[in-house]
């Protein structure tokens, strides 16, 4: 070893432009190759990176219109410089510096931004009729809606109606709140009432006029409900919900129907008994004219897509055109979906029932954006202010009276939740899969009857159900897709609320 350590001092005294590295396990000398590279230390290198990025944002501050600063910002941060105020444009292709841009560093919790409510209800702001007799309604109809309090079609309803009695396939999609509902209602009693009149329905049991799916048993009463409205006109409807398909199912009837509500579960069960049981169809396909699939968003996931399909199949549905020599010939029985946001793979689930060139494609203006005439207040905090902020915005409701609505993303946080503020004393409702049919129908109605005014639910109460009562929507947990965002945030600012 000392004559090893005398051969490296010897080397390296002789050259000064190499260095050695000895090799413990054989004792050989290898070279290790430099660059005259000068090296700028890391943190210099963050250090100008900064600079010039304040400068570039400095240039750009001199440079874009700043907007009209004498009224107040639409999104007002907690560090000024990053307001924004009406009129402010924003050139294209660059970085935008915005107050969560450094949300990921620790030092950025306790910051905020509000985006305010600056522009109107977007359901009112775009109705191209103002009155549902200039949609040609029927009069009979007019004069059960405006029983019913309800005198104006929203911006959705004026679109969607005109168009749905057409009677072909078609994806509708609008904004939350905007009263998709009724805008496939209206004109499905229309064609309900022409039907009637003309004696081209079947008197047979089990054969519906109209199938309408939704995701919850919440969304199918709501829809039930709705068309309670019509009652006077003598339309049938059945929600499956509450009905234990397995009970004699030899002798299972609905009597004389015309339109059937369910979700895909309990409907798609039916329909396999009859195979089971080797029994003729229940559910009989001779007077079906309309399939309308309300939240296709969920519907058609991968969760739920292969029910919807297969139900459709096995009501043997004819969803080609009538008449194929004749040009835009409507279906034999219209498709239908519905939602407030539509994802890309919608059309790859359909692909399976029908060509996507033969859906007719309508969505309102505001669809996939915001609510703009409701204000969001987002916050950076740690997770060990999560329960302090949620207590101090829950007791301001209470105070206020202000009926609230808490998200989070798992029944475990729901049920945690609900110790929490059991603990403070303050007793919440509850919603979530993990309860029974029975309890959650009674925390909903408590919830809207004021019997309480904190309800802690995950999403199953996020799409379609119309909670005009609520004032305040709390995101415990921040949702995992943009969409459920728009689904939670669009249970305030409804059609009807204050």
């Amino acid at each position: 070893m000392n004559f090893c350590y005398r051969r490296l001092f010897t080397a390296l005294t002789r050259s000064k432009t190499q260095s050695y590295l000895i090799n413990v396990a054989s004792y050989r000398i290898n070279p290790i190759e430099t660059s005259n590279q000068i090296k700028v230390p890391h943190s210099m290198v963050k250090n100008i990176e900064r600079q010039r990025a304040k400068k570039i944002y400095k240039k750009e501050q001199e440079e874009d219109p700043p907007g009209d600063r004498t009224q107040s910002p639409v999104i007002a941060c907690k560090r000024s410089n990053f307001n924004h105020y009406p009129g402010r444009e924003y050139r294209r292709m660059t970085d935008k510096h915005v107050a969560s841009g450094a949300w990921q560093h620790r030092l950025s919790k306790g910051d905020f931004f509000t985006i305010d409510h600056h522009f109107k209800n977007p359901a009112w702001t775009q109705s191209t009729a103002q009155t549902f007799e200039q949609l040609d309604c029927k009069p009979e109809i007019v004069e059960i809606l405006n029983k019913a309090n309800i005198h104006n079609p929203t911006s959705t309803q004026s679109r969607v109606i005109p168009r749905l009695r057409s009677g072909h396939h078609m994806i509708v999609t609008a904004e939350t709140g905007g009263g998709k509902t009724l805008a496939y209602l209206v004109p499905l009693v229309e064609s309900l009432l022409k039907w009637k009149s003309a004696k081209r329905l079947l008197p047979m049991e089990n054969a519906p006029f109209a199938i309408i799916l939704a995701p919850t048993r919440e969304l199918v009463a709501q829809i039930e409900h709705m068309l309670e409205v019509f009652k006077e006109l003598n339309i049938r409807t059945r929600s499956l919900i509450g009905i234990n398909t397995d009970k004699d199912p030899l002798n299972f009837s609905l009597g004389e129907v015309d339109i059937i509500i369910s979700t895909p579960g309990i409907l798609l069960r039916l329909l396999r008994q009859d195979e089971h049981f080797g029994i003729e169809r229940r559910l009989i396909g001779s007077n079906l004219q309309h399939v309308i699939v309300d939240e296709a968003d969920t519907l058609l996931d991968i969760t739920f897509s292969s029910a919807v399909v297969e139900i459709i199949r096995r009501l043997e549905v004819d969803v080609q055109p009538i008449n194929n020599l004749e040009k835009n010939a409507p279906p034999a029985v219209q498709l239908v979906f519905v939602s407030a946001t539509i994802p890309t793979t919608t059309e790859d689930s359909l692909k399976e029932l029908i060509s996507t060139d033969e859906i007719d494609k309508m969505s309102t203006p505001s669809v996939h954006r915001i609510m703009p005439h409701v204000p969001q207040k987002f916050y950076r905090i740690g997770n060990q202010q999560k329960l302090g902020l949620v207590l101090k915005l829950v007791k301001y409701d209470i105070e206020k009276n202000h009926p609230c609505l808490i998200f989070c993303n798992q029944t475990k946080t729901v049920k945690f939740l609900q110790k929490f503020f059991h603990d403070q004393r303050i007793d919440i409702l509850v919603m979530h899969s993990h309860m029974t049919d029975s309890k959650r129908a009674k925390n909903l109605e408590d919830f809207r009857n004021g019997e309480n005014k904190i309800m802690c639910a995950t999403d199953i109460i996020s799409r379609g159900i119309d909670t005009y009562w609520v004032e305040h929507v709390i995101q415990y947990d921040f949702p995992r897709f943009i969409s459920d965002y728009i689904h939670r945030a669009g249970r305030v600012g409804r059609i009807g609320s204050k």
